[in-house]
C-alpha cells in the first residue's frame, strides 16, 4: 500500500542555530519536540569566534508510529527496532534528495540525541556502506554526525549514571557503595542485590528532574505517556528485566516543554498549518510511543564498534554531553569515549560564547596503534586465536578491542549469527535454538535463559547490523594482525617471530576459504615460501621437518598459481626440497607435481628463472626410478632414454618394460625410435627371452605410428623380427612372444614402406619373396587365432600396397591357399574373421574369378559374408569389407549370383541401401565404401535380366526407380556410375517389356476405304518403345523420370560416370526404338552430350558421343542448327580421322548428315579400306 504523504519531515531554513541542549531522545521520541528546542540558537566555536550558519535542518518522526509518522501495519506484526529504523530512515534519505535534487551536492550531516546515540551512527553506517554502491542519484554527500548525551554504550553509560550520581550528590555514599557493590553493569541481567540496591537510585529521581539536575519540576504536571517520567510503583525496579530498560525513560529539558508540545501539537489548526496528520491517527499526538518502546525488536548492547568503523573509514565524529545531565550523564560519555581507545591529539581546551566560557572539548585521532593493553588481553581471552601463546607477539598485533556487545551470553563466545528475542535481549542463534529444543524436550514452557521469565514467542529476530558490526570488526583485527605477521615473515626476523607469524597465518587460514583468499592477496605466500627456502638451504633436518606431513602437496598447488612471485616462490623451495635424494620419492608421489613441473619446464611463455628452476628440480627427482616413469608418462623421455641407454643391466630392462606400457605421442615415438631403436633391435637380437619380450613390448609401442615404423625398419628391426617368427624347435620362441613379434611386424607393414627393396639376409629374400610369402600362409594355417589374426593382418598391409600386392597373389595363388583362406570367414573369432575378409577384399580385384569359384564349391562361406553384411550394430569395417569382397567378384558370374539368390543376400541388399539412402542406418566412417559395395552387388542382378526370375525380383523391389534414387548420390562416383551402368542394362530391356497394343484386322470394306476406319488410340503409350511402359514393370527410363538425372551426370568430373550416364541414355536412340522420339526425349540433353563430344576425356568417350550425336543428328531440324556449329564439325572430323574403325564409320555418317561429306561418298565401304 503507497504510503500517504502528511507530513513526515520538517524543512526549516534560519540564520540561527541552537547550541544543542542536554536533552534524551529515548526510542519513540519524535522530532516535533527537537525543533522547538534547537531552532533560533546560535552557535558559537572554538577560537572566540561566533558564526552564524545557513543550513537546512530536516527533523524525521521515526520509527513510522511516532509523532505524526504513520505505519498502516501493528507494531505486534511488524515489530520496530535498530535495524529496521536506521534502513527506514536511508530510504527516507534517498526519496528525499530525489525529490529535492537541490539540495544533493551539500554537505551531509546527521545530529541526534540520548537514544539517537544507537540511531546515528547506525544510519551513519548504512549511509557509509549503501554508497559505496549506490547509483550516482542515490548518492549523499555524507560527510560526519554528531550525538548529544548519547546513550552508545550499556556498560559505560550505567556506570557513569551512578558514579555521576553520586559526584553530584544526587545518592549518598551508602548507597553508592551498595550498588558498586551489587551491579555488574557488564551483565545483561541485573540481580536481585543489584534491584534492590538501586531503589535509592530511582528513588530520588521522582523528585529531581533527573535531565536537569538544577532545574525545577515542571508544576504543571507532566502529559500521560505510556512510559512515565521516572519510575513509578507499578515499575519499580523488581520489574526491570533488563539494564536496558534503565535507559528508557524519556523527557527532556524544559521541565514544562512536553505539556506545552503536547497541548500544542493536538490542534487541528497546527496540524492543518503544518500538513500533518491528513491520515487522522487514532490516537494523539504524544512526546513519546509507548507501543513502539514496548515492541522494540532488537537494541545492540553498544555502537563502538559501528562508530569506530565510521571513523576509521574517515568519517568527522562529535560526541557532546551537557554537565547537569543526569540521564546519559558526562561521566558516562567520558567512559565510553575512552573506552574507545582514540589517541588524544588536544587535551581540554575552552570553548567560548559570547565570552562566556561554554565548554571544555578534547580533539581526537585514530590509530590502530593506540589501543589499551587492557583491550589486547580482553581480546586475547575472548577471541580464539589458535596456538598462540607469546604475550609480546599479541601486544605488537594493534588489534582492536573487542565489545561486550559481541559475546553471546550463553556460550560466552563471540557470535556469528546473533539473534534477539522478544525481550530485547541477543544470543546466538544456534545456542537460543538449542536451550529452546531443549525447554521443548523436557516438557518446559519456553523461557528467556537470563531472565529465566516465559516468552510469549520464540521467533528470533536477525540482528543484521550487530552481526555486521561484528564481522567488520573481525576483518579489520584480522587485516592487522596479518600486516604483523608480513613483517615477521622476513630473513632477519627471529625464528620465533617466525613461527608465530606462520601459526597466525595457518590458524586464519582454517577458519574459512575466504580467509584462504586474504592470505593470497596480502602476498604472505611469497614471504613464507621465502623463508622456508632460507632455513632449508644447506640443512637436510630442515628440509625433513619441513616437508613433514602435507607440506609438499601444499607448495606444488601453488607451482600453478597465477600470481608470478608464488610460482616463482614455490619451485624455488621444491627445488631446494629436492636436493635431498630421500626426498625426492615424496615430491614425485604428491599428484600432478611432476606434470606441473614437466610443463612449467618446456613452457615457452613461462618465466625464465622458473623453467631453469623447474629443470634442475626435475634433474633432482630424476634420482628416483618412479619419477622417471612419471615425466616418460607426461612426455619428458629423455630420463627414461638415458636409463635405457647408460643404466645397468637391470635397470635398461625396467625401462624397457615400462616404455612398452606407455602410451606415447606419435612425436614421442620417432623421438624415441631415433633414440632408442638400435638399441632395442640389438637387445631383440641377442637378448634372453626376458630381455627380448621387454624390448619386444617397447617396439610394439613404437612402431605403432608410420613414420616411427620407418625409421625402425632402417634400424633393421625386420631380419630379427622374421626370424623370430619362423624359428622352430628348441630355440623358437614362447608364442606369447610370437604373437607381440607378429603385432610389431603388423605396425611394421602398416608403414608403407617399399619392402621389395628391403632384404632380410644374405639370401636377398624379402618380405614379399614366395618363399617368405608361403611361409606366413603356413604358419598362419598350423598356429593359434591370436597369431592367425596378426599373420592375416600382416598380409593384409602387404595385399594395401600397389606394389607388392602382384606379389603377395602370384604366392597365394602358386601355394594353394585359396580355400584354407576362404575359411577364416568363418572364424568364431571377430578379429581373425574381419582380417581375413580385409585379405580377401584386397586381392579379390586380382583373382576374383578363383574367389568366386571357391565360394560356389564350399560350403558356409558365402553364407557367413551374407551374415556379416546383415548386422545391424551400425557399419563396421568388416561390413564394408564383407561388402567389398562380393562386389569384387565377376558380376556376370551367374553361378554365385544364384547362390546369393539362395542365401537371400539381395533382399539383405535392398533393405541395406534404403535404409542408409532414408537416413534410418546410424552412420560412420564406413558408410561410403559398405554402400558402394552394396550397389555394385545389387547390379549383379541387371546382368541377368534374360532370366525370368531374375525379372521378377526386379519388378518386386522396383529397382530401375532405387537405382535412379542413387544417381543423386553426389561425391558417390562408384555409386552413381553403377546405378548408371544398372539403369543402362535395364533401359535396354524396355523395348522387350513394353506391352504392345495389338489391333484387329479391318474388314474388306475397310480395307478399300481406310478413310472410314477408326485410328487406333495411342494416347498412353510410350513415345520411345511404342508400348505400355512403366518403371517398375517394364524399367522404362522416361517412365521413371531417369532422363534429367542421367543427362545431369554428363557434366561429372569422372570420366567413368559420365561414360555410365551417356551409355544409359543411348539406349534410347537404340535400334528397336522410335529414334526420332528419343531424340526428342533428349533434346534437353542434346548440348550435354556434343559437349562430352568436344571434351573427349577417353576414347571410350569419344566413341559413345559420336555413336549419340550421329543418332541425334537424323532429324533434319537439329542436323540444321547443328551444322553451323564450327565446333561440332571439327569434333567430328577429328573422331573421323583418328578414332578406331567403327569411331570412323559412325563419324562418317554424322558428318553427312550435316553436310561436310557429300551422301555419294564411298569411303570405308569395306572394312579396313
Amino acid at each position: 500500500m503507497k504510503q500517504p504523504t502528511p507530513l513526515c519531515f520538517l524543512v526549516i531554513t534560519s540564520l540561527a542555530f541552537a547550541f544543542v541542549a542536554a536533552r534524551s531522545t529515548p526510542r519513540g521520541l519524535n522530532a516535533e519536540i527537537e525543533a522547538l528546542q534547537e531552532l533560533d540558537r546560535v552557535i558559537g566555536l572554538p577560537g572566540n569566534r561566533i558564526v552564524r550558519l545557513t543550513a537546512n535542518l530536516i527533523f524525521l518522526d521515526a520509527p513510522a508510529g511516532v509523532g505524526f509518522s504513520y505505519s498502516n501495519t501493528s507494531v505486534e506484526i511488524d515489530r520496530p527496532g535498530d535495524n529496521s529504523t536506521a534502513f527506514g530512515s536511508y530510504a527516507f534519505l534517498v526519496k528525499w534528495f530525489q525529490r529535492f535534487p537541490q539540495y544533493r551536492e551539500n554537505e551531509f550531516y546527521i545530529a541526534g540525541e540520548s537514544y539517537s546515540g544507537h540511531y546515528v551512527p547506525q544510519l551513519a553506517n548504512v549511509i557509509f556502506d549503501e554508497n559505496k554502491k549506490a547509483i550516482q542519484e542515490n548518492y549523499i554527500n555524507f560527510k560526519g554526525f554528531m550525538i548529544g548525551n548519547g546513550y552508545m554504550n550499556i556498560e559505560t553509560d550505567l556506570r557513569g549514571m551512578i558514579d555521576y550520581a553520586w559526584d553530584h550528590a544526587v545518592i549518598s555514599d551508602g548507597a553508592y557503595k551498595n550498588i558498586t557493590a551489587s551491579c555488574n553493569f557488564s551483565a545483561q541481567i541485573p540481580s536481585q542485590e543489584c534491584s534492590n540496591a538501586l531503589q535509592q537510585y530511582y528513588a530520588v529521581y521522582n523528585i529531581i528532574d533527573m535531565y536537569s539536575l538544577y532545574t525545577p519540576r515542571c508544576e504543571l504536571g507532566y502529559p500521560n505517556f505510556t512510559v512515565s517520567t521516572a519510575i513509578q510503583s507499578e515499575e519499580s525496579a523488581d520489574s526491570i528485566s533488563n539494564f536496558a530498560d534503565l535507559l528508557k525513560i524519556p523527557l527532556g529539558y524544559d521541565p514544562c516543554l512536553e505539556t506545552y508540545a503536547t497541548q500544542y501539537f493536538n490542534r487541528q489548526d497546527v496540524q492543518k498549518a503544518l500538513h500533518a496528520n491528513v491520515t487522522k491517527i487514532p490516537h494523539p499526538w504524544s512526546l513519546c510511543s509507548g507501543s513502539i518502546n514496548r515492541a522494540w525488536n532488537d537494541s545492540v548492547r553498544s555502537v563502538l564498534p559501528t562508530i569506530r568503523k565510521l571513523v576509521d573509514g574517515g568519517l568527522r565524529v562529535w560526541i557532546y554531553s551537557g554537565d547537569t545531565d543526569g540521564r546519559i550523564p558526562v561521566t558516562s560519555t567520558r567512559y565510553t569515549l575512552n573506552k574507545l581507545g582514540l589517541k588524544i591529539t588536544g587535551d581540554w581546551s575552552p570553548w567560548y560564547y559570547h565570552k562566556q566560557l561554554c565548554c571544555l572539548y578534547l580533539s581526537y585521532v585514530c590509530t590502530f596503534s593506540e589501543f589499551a593493553e587492557e583491550m589486547a588481553e580482553l581480546w586475547e581471552g575472548a577471541y580464539d586465536s589458535g596456538s598462540h601463546s607469546n604475550g609480546i607477539y599479541h601486544q605488537n598485533l594493534r588489534m582492536e578491542p573487542m565489545y561486550e556487545a559481541f559475546l553471546c551470553p550463553l556460550t560466552k563466545q563471540i557470535m556469528c549469527d546473533p539473534v534477539t528475542l522478544e525481550n530485547g535481549l541477543t544470543f546466538e542463534r544456534e545456542a537460543i535454538e538449542k536451550w529452546f529444543k531443549e525447554c521443548r524436550d523436557s516438557g518446559r514452557k519456553p523461557i528467556c535463559p537470563l531472565t529465566l521469565k516465559e516468552l510469549n514467542s520464540t521467533d528470533l529476530n536477525p540482528s543484521i547490523a550487530l552481526r555486521n558490526t561484528i564481522e567488520e570488526w573481525t576483518q579489520r583485527n584480522e587485516a592487522a594482525q596479518l600486516d604483523v605477521a608480513r613483517g615477521s615473515l622476513t630473513l632477519s626476523s627471529s625464528e620465533n617471530d617466525v613461527l608465530q607469524a606462520l601459526e597466525y597465518v595457518i590458524d586464519i587460514c582454517r577458519k574459512s576459504r575466504s580467509n584462504k583468499r586474504i592470505v593470497r592477496n596480502a602476498e604472505l605466500i611469497p614471504l613464507i615460501a621465502d623463508v622456508s627456502k632460507h632455513s632449508t638451504e644447506e640443512d637436510d633436518d630442515n628440509k625433513e621437518a619441513i616437508a613433514a606431513g602435507d607440506t609438499i602437496r601444499t607448495i606444488v598447488k601453488f607451482l600453478p598459481h597465477e600470481q608470478y612471485q608464488e610460482r616463482e616462490q614455490a619451485v624455488s623451495l621444491l627445488y631446494e626440497l629436492s636436493k635431498s635424494e630421500s626426498l625426492c620419492e615424496k615430491i614425485g608421489g604428491v599428484s600432478g607435481a611432476i606434470l606441473i613441473l614437466v610443463g612449467m619446464s618446456s613452457s615457452k611463455s613461462e618465466n625464465l628463472l622458473i623453467v631453469e628452476k623447474a629443470e634442475k628440480t626435475l634433474e633432482n627427482l630424476e634420482r628416483c626410478e618412479k619419477n622417471v616413469r612419471q615425466m616418460a608418462e607426461n612426455g619428458q623421455l629423455q630420463p627414461l632414454l638415458r636409463l635405457l641407454l647408460e643404466g645397468s643391466h637391470k635397470t635398461q630392462l625396467s625401462m624397457a618394460a615400462y616404455l612398452g606400457e606407455l602410451v606415447l605421442s606419435n612425436d614421442v615415438k620417432v623421438y624415441v625410435a631415433r633414440s632408442a631403436g638400435s638399441t632395442l633391435v640389438d637387445v631383440m637380437k641377442s637378448g634372453n627371452k626376458e630381455a627380448r619380450e621387454d624390448a619386444l613390448k617397447a617396439l610394439n609401442q613404437i612402431s605403432s605410428y608410420e613414420m616411427s615404423a620407418k625409421i625402425l625398419i632402417e634400424a633393421g628391426i625386420l631380419p630379427p623380427l622374421v626370424k623370430d617368427l619362423f624359428t622352430v624347435g628348441p630355440h623358437q620362441l614362447p608364442m606369447r612372444l610370437k604373437e607381440l613379434a607378429a603385432t610389431v611386424l603388423v605396425n611394421i607393414v602398416s608403414s608403407g614402406a617399399n619392402f621389395e627393396s628391403i632384404p632380410l639376409g644374405p639370401s636377398n629374400q624379402t618380405l614379399v619373396s614366395e618363399d617368405i610369402v608361403h611361409n606366413l600362409l603356413h604358419l598362419i594355417s598350423n598356429t593359434g587365432p591370436a597369431i592367425e589374426c596378426k599373420l592375416l593382418q600382416v598380409l593384409v598391409g602387404l595385399t594395401s600396397s600397389s606394389t607388392s600386392i602382384k606379389n603377395i597373389v602370384a604366392a597365394i595363388k602358386s601355394s594353394g591357399a585359396t580355400i584354407s583362406l576362404i575359411q577364416f570367414v568363418e572364424a568364431p573369432q571377430r578379429e581373425v574373421r574381419m582380417a581375413a575378409i580385409k585379405l580377401l577384399h584386397n586381392i579379390a580385384p586380382y583373382m576374383g574369378q578363383e574367389l568366386a569359384d571357391a565360394l560356389r564349391v564350399t560350403v558356409g562361406q558365402l553364407s557367413s559374408l551374407v551374415q556379416v553384411i546383415a548386422e545391424n550394430n551400425g557399419i563396421s569395417e568388416e561390413q564394408a569389407a564383407a561388402a567389398g569382397l562380393l562386389a569384387d567378384l565377376p558380376e556376370r558370374d551367374s553361378g554365385l549370383t544364384h547362390r546369393l539368390l539362395e542365401e537371400r543376400a539381395f533382399d539383405i541388399v535392398i533393405s541395406k541401401v534404403v535404409s542408409i539412402r532414408q537416413g534410418e542406418t546410424r552412420g560412420s566412417r564406413f558408410v561410403n565404401p559398405f554402400l558402394e559395395g552394396l550397389v555394385r552387388i545389387l547390379s549383379r542382378l541387371t546382368y541377368l535380366l534374360d532370366e525370368p526370375d531374375i525379372v521378377s525380383i526386379v519388378r518386386e523391389h522396383n529397382l530401375t526407380a532405387l537405382f535412379t534414387d542413387l544417381l543423386q548420390m553426389s561425391g558417390l562416383d562408384k555409386v552413381q556410375m553403377v546405378s548408371a551402368m544398372a539403369l543402362e542394362n535395364l533401359s535396354q530391356q524396355s523395348k522387350h517389356l513394353t506391352k504392345v497394343q495389338v489391333h484387329p484386322q479391318p474388314s474388306f470394306c475397310l480395307s478399300i476405304f481406310p478413310c472410314l476406319s477408326k485410328q487406333p488410340d495411342t494416347s498412353g503409350l510410350c513415345r520411345v518403345h511404342g508400348g505400355l511402359c512403366s518403371v517398375k514393370e517394364s524399367f522404362c527410363l522416361l517412365e521413371g523420370r531417369a532422363v534429367e538425372k542421367l543427362v545431369a551426370c554428363l557434366d561429372h568430373q569422372n570420366e567413368k560416370v559420365v561414360e555410365a550416364s551417356l551409355a544409359a541414355l543411348c539406349t534410347l536412340l537404340d535400334d528397336g526404338v522410335n529414334i526420332q522420339e528419343g531424340v526428342m526425349v533428349l533434346y534437353d540433353g542434346i548440348k550435354p552430350i556434343l559437349d562430352v563430344l568436344l571434351e573427349s576425356r577417353t576414347e571410350i568417350l569419344r566413341r559413345r558421343a559420336v555413336w549419340a550425336v550421329e543418332r541425334i543428328l537424323r532429324t533434319e531440324e537439329i542436323a540444321y542448327d547443328i551444322s553451323g556449329d564450327l565446333n561440332v564439325g571439327t569434333a567430328l572430323v577429328e573422331a573421323f580421322r583418328h578414332g578406331d574403325y567403327t569411331t570412323r564409320q559412325t563419324a562418317e555418317q554424322a558428318l553427312k548428315h550435316i553436310d561436310k561429306l557429300p551422301n555419294f561418298s564411298g569411303i570405308f565401304t569395306k572394312k579396313g579400306g
